[in-house]
């Protein structure tokens, strides 16, 4: 299973948003991933949300989403990487658990967006997925 559950505020520098031009670029910025979104048809994903919007001001997307298997991974860091990119001030967080990672198969990764970069980072609130999430299976 891939499950992923994530926000951003979506800033394109770490000035002060009210700082004059700054919206002109903001909503360049915005602009930009919503057709990042839509050309990389992201939204076209069965069992997975992203929802990209405006509210008082600030752009904020939410994604999520299970799936079977993790080919969305790159897909949904992909994401996170372009806004890093074309918005820098942008910042946020997706938690990623998939089964299938040889290396993290029991446990949340946490891939932070922040100063222009995405880092991972072990999740200390979820993990490990059994015994804090799940009951272990039986037959194990």
């Amino acid at each position: 299973m891939f499950e992923f559950h994530g926000w951003a505020t979506i800033r394109c520098t770490t000035e002060n948003p009210d700082v004059e031009g700054e919206v002109a670029l903001q909503d360049a910025a915005v602009e930009a991933v919503r057709e990042s979104i839509r050309t990389s048809q992201l939204d076209q994903w069965g069992n997975a949300l992203f929802d990209l919007s405006v509210r008082n001001g600030g752009a904020q997307l939410t994604v999520a989403g299970l799936k079977n298997h993790g080919a969305i991974r790159d897909d949904v860091l992909g994401l996170y990487r372009y806004i890093a990119q074309v918005a820098p001030g942008s910042y946020g967080i997706v938690y990623i658990y998939d089964d299938e990672d040889a290396a993290n198969s029991n446990a949340f990764r946490v891939h932070v967006l922040a100063r222009g970069t995405v880092t991972e980072h072990s999740d200390p609130f979820l993990s490990p997925f059994v015994p804090v999430v799940e009951d272990r299976y039986p037959f194990e």
